[in-house]
């Protein structure tokens, strides 16, 4: 097995076993939390975002939030200002 083989399995392992263990949370487990740790939201989102940038360039592409957010959030992006 290659370097990036093995890396696509270990994240889809991770992805299984993230999903598993988070299917049943509710809406406040996810969003509540302590004042001094991000929410399970927050770090949900921040693994998400990790693996949208890792796995692209595994394969030499790019992130989808990179290439794909620009054509489907136009709209959005143009409210907040990220783009003209």
């Amino acid at each position: 097995m290659d370097s990036v083989s093995f890396i696509s399995y270990c994240l889809e392992q991770a992805q299984i076993r993230l999903i598993g263990t988070c299917e049943d949370l509710t809406q406040e487990e996810v969003l509540g939390g302590s004042p001094y740790a991000n929410n399970v939201g927050v770090i949900l989102w921040h693994v998400t975002r990790a693996e949208d940038n890792l796995v692209p360039r595994l394969e030499n592409g790019s992130a989808f939030w990179a290439v794909g957010m620009r054509s489907l959030a136009s709209p959005w992006m143009r409210r907040i200002q990220l783009i003209g």
